[in-house]
C-alpha cells in the first residue's frame, strides 16, 4: 500500500511541477513545503524531486532520511529501488520502439537477443514481446525457496547472472 501511494504522490508532484513550470507567472506555491507536508502526511521517509525545464534543471531538492534508523539524509544522490515502476518504463520503451517500426510485437524475441529463448516443453511455440508484455509467455517469477538470494536487488555489473544461464529454470510448463 505504501508503494502504491508513494507512486501517486510522485505521480502527483510531477504534474504539480509540470504545471507550475509551464506558467509564465511566478510560482506561488512553495514545493519544498508542499513535499514535506505530503511526506509527513503519508509517512514518506524520503524524497527526491527536482524540476528540468529545457535542457536545464532549475530547481532539485532531497528532503527526509534514505537510512531511517541510521539518521542518514537522503541526498540528490541517494539512490531508490524503482520496484514495480520499472514496468511503466519498460511497456513504453517497448512500445515506442514498436511504433518507430523497430520491433515487431508478435515476433519472435530470439530475433531481438543474444541468445535463444525456448520454453522446452512447447519448444515450437515462440515467445513474443506481446506475450511478456501482457504476461502470457510461460516464464515464472521463482519460488520464494527457488530464488537466488537477493536477485531482485542491486548487483555489482560485473556480478550480474547471465540471463541465459538461469532463465531456463524460471519457464513453467504449462505456459
Amino acid at each position: 500500500m505504501k508503494k502504491a501511494i508513494l507512486f501517486f504522490f510522485s505521480v502527483s508532484l510531477v504534474a504539480l511541477i509540470a504545471r507550475c513550470s509551464r506558467n509564465s507567472d511566478p510560482v506561488d506555491i512553495n514545493v519544498e513545503q508542499e513535499i514535506i507536508a505530503e511526506m509527513e502526511a503519508q509517512k514518506i521517509p524520503s524524497v527526491v524531486a527536482c524540476v528540468v525545464k529545457g535542457d536545464a534543471m532549475v530547481w532539485e531538492g532531497a528532503f527526509g532520511h534514505a537510512d531511517v534508523s541510521a539518521a542518514k539524509p537522503a541526498t540528490s544522490s541517494t539512490l531508490y529501488s524503482i520496484e514495480s515502476i520499472s514496468k511503466l518504463f519498460i511497456s513504453v520503451s517497448v512500445l515506442q520502439l514498436w511504433e518507430k517500426g523497430k520491433l515487431e510485437l508478435d515476433a519472435d524475441i530470439n530475433q531481438y537477443l543474444p541468445f535463444a529463448v525456448r520454453n522446452p516443453n512447447f519448444p515450437e511455440q515462440e515467445i513474443t514481446p506481446r506475450m511478456l508484455l501482457t504476461h502470457t509467455s510461460s516464464l515464472a517469477w521463482p519460488k520464494a525457496e527457488d530464488r537466488l538470494p537477493d536477485f531482485e536487488y542491486f548487483f555489482i555489473p560485473e556480478e550480474v547472472p547471465l540471463i541465459s544461464e538461469w532463465l531456463p529454470e524460471y519457464i513453467l510448463p504449462a505456459g
